[in-house]
């Protein structure tokens, strides 16, 4: 209990430090866990001769005194801050290993395992110093309860900012949006289009269906794209850091404008076959000169190169 009573105290200590410093040095402290500023790291060495004064004139820190640990010299009195300086900077380089990736998470678990031993730590032997731990009173139970009920509800209210503030996936609307064009329209078009649809009524019938179906999919996929927007939109309304907020919308609009883009250009596709083949419904006479057909109709003709030359572009070019 007292192994745990020390290591929890530490804890507790150090993170009063951290959110001080995160007070102090606001946006320079980096994000706690991947980065952390020179400024924020360095504040623990700092720390260590505040812990130290502390010890030589209360006996004991915040953390300690909610869980009722004192640090005293060996004849009871308080610790020279000379070696209260001596045993907090051992502390931090031996018991937390300076904070530093891997040895922060090996040293202290190699103290945890010495106090539960009842090995005496060498800190506690270069200052000459015993470690005494009284009966929690009424009123540290009482802090420590507010401490521990404080810090819950900052955790969760950080929990809740963080999972408000999580990126949504923009990715997925541009992947969607792109399979819909390469795995159903496009293929749905190369089927209903052909040299053959303007060369007879009934062709060209079928294919006008066809690409009237390639028009739904288009306007349901169109649809899609403004009720994700919409949704995104009230995720993003929700995010509680306007900085964030900001650039989750700017990126939003960037992504739909893009997609809505791209669905509008496939459906101007689609109208152009649609109105290039409107006249070819009802029957025009043509002749075969080299195996081209000739209409006898001069703006017929014409009609019918340009369907040729649009039909062979769209099959030689991926749109996207």
């Amino acid at each position: 209990m007292v192994a745990f009573k020390r290591t929890l105290a530490r804890f507790i200590d150090y993170l009063l430090w951290s959110m001080a410093m995160v007070l102090i040095l606001g946006g320079k402290t980096g994000d706690g866990v991947f980065y952390r500023s020179w400024q924020f790291y360095a504040s623990f060495w700092v720390y260590a001769a505040v812990e130290a004064a502390l010890v030589s004139v209360f006996k004991t820190t915040a953390g300690k005194a909610m869980l009722g640990i004192y640090v005293c010299a060996a004849d009871g009195g308080g610790l020279r801050f000379s070696d209260s300086l001596k045993r907090s900077l051992t502390v931090f380089a031996g018991g937390t290993g300076c904070l530093l990736s891997y040895a922060s998470l090996a040293l202290p678990l190699y103290a945890v395992y010495g106090m539960l031993r009842r090995r005496p730590m060498f800190w506690d032997e270069i200052a000459r110093d015993r470690v005494e731990v009284v009966p929690m009173t009424r009123l540290t139970k009482g802090v420590f309860a507010l401490f521990v009920l404080f810090m819950l509800t900052g955790w969760a209210l950080t929990a809740r900012v963080l999972y408000l503030s999580r990126t949504p996936d923009f990715d997925e609307i541009e992947e969607q949006t792109l399979a819909v064009y390469y795995e159903d329209v496009r293929p749905h078009m190369i089927r209903a289009l052909s040299e053959e649809s303007p060369l007879s009524p009934d062709a060209a019938v079928w294919t006008l269906a066809e690409l009237e179906r390639v028009q739904k999919k288009l306007q349901d996929q169109s649809e899609y794209l403004a009720a994700a927007k919409a949704d995104f939109e009230r995720r993003i309304d929700k995010i509680p850091v306007p900085a964030i907020r900001a650039a989750r919308r700017e990126k939003a609009e960037e992504v739909f404008t893009r997609a809505d883009r791209m669905v509008f250009l496939q459906s101007m596709i689609v109208s152009l076959f649609e109105n290039t083949l409107g006249v070819f419904t009802t029957a025009r006479s043509y002749t075969v000169s080299d195996g081209v057909p000739v209409f006898d109709d001069p703006e017929i003709n014409a009609r019918y190169e340009k369907y040729m030359k649009t039909l062979y572009l769209f099959l030689a070019k991926d749109m996207p």
